[in-house]
């Protein structure tokens, strides 16, 4: 499929939908879940009497959970991504520094993910807002992208 634009994204993935020949699709991009649940609904295959397309995705995202909300999407497996990167960058700056290592948890296993969701434990419009701009530290109110944050900052402070 050509993704060089979202519409010749949308129409090559439109074409291999046709026929409706899958029954479940796992989106391994979690930012294209949204051109292939149009591309399933745009030949009718959430629709068939039989078995309809079921679709999940990885990487939680507000869009996703939107279209999870509107039963479009039937799970996302969020992979904690800032957690992920983070996580190895800190321990190792930790103790090239300090040459220290964080105690390690009971079962000696860092839980960075994954999580699943599903309409029925999904989080709150402003958890994933929260999620998607990576949790702001005051005094800095920004987003990821660097326009203002719809999530309010952490004040350390208060930690």
């Amino acid at each position: 499929v050509d993704v060089s634009t979202e519409t010749s994204a949308l129409l090559g993935l439109e074409e291999k939908m046709s026929g409706c020949k899958y029954q479940m699709i796992l989106v391994g991009a979690g930012r294209v879940a949204p051109q292939v649940v149009d591309a399933v609904e745009a030949n009718g295959c959430n629709n068939l009497q039989d078995i309809p397309t079921k679709i999940g995705t990885f990487d939680a995202s507000t869009p996703n959970f939107d279209l999870m909300s509107e039963q479009r999407l039937e799970f996302i497996i969020d992979q904690h991504n800032h957690m992920q990167g983070w996580s190895p960058v800190h321990f190792a700056a930790l103790y090239v520094s300090t040459g220290l290592v964080l105690a390690p948890p009971p079962d000696g296993v860092y839980l960075s993910g994954p999580a699943f969701f599903t309409k029925a434990n999904a989080i709150s419009d402003t958890l994933s807002i929260c999620t998607d701009e990576a949790f702001p530290v005051c005094p800095n109110t920004n987003g990821l992208d660097g326009l203002p944050s719809g999530c309010k900052c952490t004040d350390r402070k208060k930690i």
